[in-house]
């Protein structure tokens, strides 16, 4: 069987700035609380 190699897209965000600072935000949070350990 041959199979093709999937071609790759760039990263495209569908979304608004409001969801993606809210989520960079929690982000920034939960490695702040966890002293860095959430961030890996």
């Amino acid at each position: 069987m041959h199979y093709d190699s999937p071609e790759l897209e760039p990263f495209e965000f569908h979304g608004s700035a409001k969801e993606w600072f809210g989520i960079w935000i929690v982000n920034l949070f939960l490695t702040i609380i966890t002293v860095g350990i959430y961030s890996a």
